[in-house]
């Protein structure tokens, strides 16, 4: 595993599942700016994705060695961010589902 590469493709990932849920990046907008943007809109990632993002940062453009370690907890926090979109989508389902069928208990 190449903690650079595995740290900088989990960071594009994100933005491509971000991207599904109507939150895309724009070509204008730089790292910092698209982490602005999603907090803004998605205040339950914002540590994560900050961490992501400055981990992405380093990964990108700085010429020292990236750790394994660092890697490894951007992939936690990664995956704090997809647990995390996951309840929300559920919960948006949950409502879908009693505004479809309001004779139902929930």
């Amino acid at each position: 595993i190449n903690p650079k590469l595995s740290t900088i493709e989990l960071y594009k990932q994100l933005l491509h599942v971000f991207g599904i849920i109507g939150y895309r990046h724009r070509s204008y907008m730089d790292a910092r700016e698209y982490q602005a943007f999603i907090s803004s809109r998605m205040p339950y990632t914002r540590d994560q994705f900050m961490f992501i993002s400055e981990k992405f940062l380093e990964a990108r453009y700085s010429s020292h060695e990236i750790k394994i370690e660092d890697a490894q907890n951007v992939a936690r926090e990664y995956n704090r961010i997809i647990d995390s979109i996951n309840r929300q989508l559920l919960f948006r389902e949950k409502l879908s589902l009693r505004a479809k069928f309001p004779f139902q208990k929930v």
